[in-house]
């Protein structure tokens, strides 16, 4: 840790001294050297006649000032003020003096996203809020005057939105050592669990190179490399197999190596005391803390060597395609993001973005990355339905607690961590101009994250400006889906003719009614914001996105048909109607894609077609392709798809779907001036969202999401062990004898969750690859839960 953290820390020492003489001598300058592209900075201020009254008698001398050139640094705070409206000012310049603040200035009834309605303004630190709203107020009027220019309204002093800079340091602002402090808790776990299950382990020894010992029996006798001229170095080959200890040496010092002195003297001596003190020292830490001690259980389930390995381990199960689906979907998410987020700072030059950009033929696949949003709740169908379809076929009983209990454990532990760094921590991550907006969105969504943790967010606040982490709709209406879902799953098993007509109905009901809304709402395919009646109304509501999760469904009940069916089995269908089928399909896609080129075109009819019926086509195409890869057609596509190398990416998917919002607030909000969109900066920034997004996501993996899946078992243990104590004491039953609780425990844990939760069982979300090395297995033996 400390040769990780000692170069990290250094160079952000030598990075924050040279940025500090840079400041300084930046600050260090003349009014001459200011290019004010024609604008005369001796002019600002030189007319200004404010009455004493208008503002406070500080603030009033300081302006005068300014106005006189008397002021300290009068040159920069001229320099760092905006000159015209769309002109941020310069922010870093402004704030780099102790006695003055930047300020944006908003227009009444516009926005920080219309450049043109904003202005920055920098001004002594005595001037407060309401004396920048009349300063504004003034140097606006001026300049409209100045340009013979007039606004719709007259300006109204009390109604400009002024923004001055806040201070986001972190003793300013102390809530943040909440986050820094679960972090460094959760950190120091994983360092201790990992320590912990690496002595266990013996893995700690793996130390040496080129080192060769070979052990016969008892006799010891050595081979030195001499390819060194300061010392040899030699192999352990073999190891004594007196017992399970030493057998289990042998695997671990296979490859292991010790430095002798350059003769070899007393080398026998030498690995011989080495060997023995390792030896020693192992058998003594295994004796005290046994495999199936707690300790040794829970070090291995927050070790990030353990849970390392597990990320790069395969998939089992015949669906990996969709860990193929599942990336492909949560880029195509980001990059849709990538331009949603950037939207919600504004950009230089919006007319080009929306004229011209928008409409680009190309583009459209873009903002489509809302189809990416439906992939996820297609797979989400599929996997429930399937996986408990098939639990319900083998004739075993449904368990409804652990069906709920195992989502609501997968979720929240990571859920609620980004939640707390989110909340507490990015709000002092950066500063700038338009920092204050992101604060904003923050401190208006805090008081409504229970909703988050209730899963009801996409109903109530009633409007999405006032979400907690508002890309949180997804999760909330998936828990929506998955909470019906077992009714239809048992309905189908039962009578599975009503249950296919139950299923054509809600699918018809889910159509009508997004056709309903639209129509009325006159919503069209383009509505890129995050509040309104387009998303309040519309996009987050479950009975306006449930196509996708329906014909999810549906495919798992038609895979399960075929895959169960022997007729069908024991024949093929040719490739070439495949091949067909594939053509239809990604002609399907491909419309739903770029059919909305051109657009604006469209009329009311057009637009209710389109929403209404998209997510359901784009669902079916999608359907077809994954249930014939299950069935093993596609040829080289299937095996694609199939690529073990989607696979660690599919398990970060929950992690980085979670994170990337809070990744691009923080980019986008620490923009100094808006920013001039073009293809490149879209890719350029698409890359470093993925990048950043997935180390981070490497992060939470290891040292939150895999630990609590680890765990999940030794917390069912336990609360089965409490739930049979509490019973026996209600009943005034005495213990039983230490050598026989364990047995009834297990054969009780049997009794209150008497299902078989395999590997694969594991993978019912579309976000979540739960099925990676976690076993909840529970057999008619008296195996115990934890394997």
């Amino acid at each position: 840790t400390f040769s990780l953290v000692m170069p990290a820390l250094l160079n952000n020492i030598i990075l924050f001294i040279v940025l500090f003489g840079i400041f300084r001598f930046s600050n260090q300058f003349s009014i001459d050297n200011y290019d004010f592209n024609g604008f005369d900075p001796n002019e600002l201020f030189s007319s200004v006649e404010f009455d004493s009254g208008d503002i406070s008698p500080e603030c009033w001398d300081d302006v005068y000032s300014i106005r006189d050139r008397t002021y300290e640094n009068w040159e920069g705070v001229l320099a760092s003020t905006g000159k015209t409206l769309g002109d941020v000012g310069n922010w870093w310049e402004c704030t780099d003096y102790r006695s003055t603040h930047h300020c944006l200035v908003t227009l009444p009834d516009c926005y920080l996203q219309i450049p043109e309605c904003n202005i920055g303004l920098c001004l002594p630190e005595t001037c407060n809020q309401q004396d920048v709203k009349g300063i504004a107020a003034w140097f606006i009027d001026s300049e409209l005057k100045s340009l013979n220019l007039t606004l719709p309204v007259e300006i109204v002093t009390d109604d400009l939105d002024v923004h001055c800079h806040r201070d986001t340091g972190l003793f300013k602002n102390p809530i943040a050592f909440i986050a820094l402090a679960l972090i460094l808790v959760t950190s120091l776990i994983v360092i201790v669990s990992t320590v912990i299950y690496t002595l266990h382990t013996g893995s700690y020894i793996k130390l040496f190179k080129k080192v060769e010992i070979e052990v016969e029996d008892n006799n010891r006798t050595e081979k030195v490399d001499e390819e060194s001229e300061s010392g040899s170095q030699v192999k352990y080959k073999k190891l004594d197999k007196e017992d399970e200890d030493e057998e289990e040496l042998n695997s671990i010092l296979d490859e292991e190596e010790i430095e002798v002195d350059k003769n070899g003297d007393n080398l026998t001596d030498l690995l011989e005391n080495n060997y023995n003190d390792k030896k020693s020292f192992l058998k003594d830490f295994r004796e005290l803390y046994p495999e199936d001690s707690l300790l040794i259980k829970l070090a291995k389930c927050w070790s990030i060597e353990n849970n390392l390995k597990r990320l790069f381990n395969p998939i089992p199960g015949e669906f990996g395609g969709l860990n193929y689906l599942r990336c492909v979907s949560m880029l195509w998410v980001i990059v849709g993001h990538t331009l949603f987020f950037w939207g919600a700072v504004g950009l230089k030059n919006s007319r080009y973005a929306y004229d011209v950009m928008l409409k680009q033929f190309w583009f459209q696949a873009l903002p489509a990355g809302v189809f990416g949003v439906d992939s996820f709740f297609f797979l989400s169908g599929f996997l429930v339905t399937y996986f408990t379809y098939q639990h319900l076929l083998s004739g075993k009983k449904f368990q409804w607690f652990l069906y709920y209990f195992h989502r609501l454990w997968r979720i929240l532990p990571l859920y609620l961590f980004i939640m707390t760094i989110y909340n507490f921590l990015s709000p002092i991550m950066s500063n700038g101009p338009f920092w204050y907006y992101f604060q904003d969105i923050v401190n208006n969504g805090i008081p409504y994250c229970w909703a988050n943790l209730i899963f009801i967010n996409n109903f109530y606040p009633l409007t999405g400006g006032d979400q907690c982490m508002g890309w949180g709709w997804f999760l909330a209406v998936d828990m929506q889906f998955y909470i019906f879902s077992p009714f239809l799953i048992i309905l189908h098993y039962k009578k599975p003719k009503i249950g296919w007509i139950v299923l054509a109905i809600l699918l018809s009901i889910n159509i009508s009614l997004s056709a309903i809304i639209v129509s009325t709402h006159e919503f069209n395919p383009f509505n890129l914001s995050a509040s309104g009646p387009y998303f309040d109304l519309f996009y987050q509501k479950p009975y306006c996105r449930a196509s996708p999760y329906l014909v999810g469904m549906a495919s798992a009940y038609i895979y399960t048909y075929l895959k169960n069916n022997t007729d069908y089995t024991s024949k093929k269908i040719k490739s070439w109607m495949v091949f067909i089928g594939y053509g239809i399909a990604s002609c399907i896609m491909f419309s739903v894609v770029f059919g909305t080129y051109d657009d604006y075109e469209w009329n009311v009819i057009q637009d209710t077609l389109y929403l209404a019926l998209s997510r359901f086509a784009w669902a079916i195409a999608l359907g077809f392709f994954m249930v014939s890869f299950f069935l093993g057609y596609g040829g080289i596509l299937r095996r694609f798809v199939n690529s073990y190398y989607w696979m660690p990416f599919a398990k970060l998917t929950y992690s980085a779907y979670l994170i990337h919002p809070v990744i691009m607030f923080i980019f986008y909000f620490s923009f100094e001036d808006w920013y001039y969109i073009n293809p490149r900066t879209v890719m350029y920034f698409f890359f470093s969202h993925v990048i950043l997004s997935y180390l981070f996501a490497i992060y939470a993996y290891c040292f939150i999401e895999k630990p609590f899946m680890n765990m999940e078992p030794l917390f069912l243990q336990g609360l089965a062990s409490l739930v049979k104590l509490i019973i026996n004491t209600f009943k005034g039953k005495k213990s039983r004898s230490s050598s026989s609780s364990h047995h009834d425990d297990d054969h009780y844990v049997e009794e209150l969750v008497e299902v078989e939760l395999s590997v694969e069982d594991q993978e019912d979300n579309s976000f979540i690859n739960d099925n990676d090395d976690v076993d909840l297995n529970i057999h008619n033996d008296n195996d115990s839960l934890l394997k």
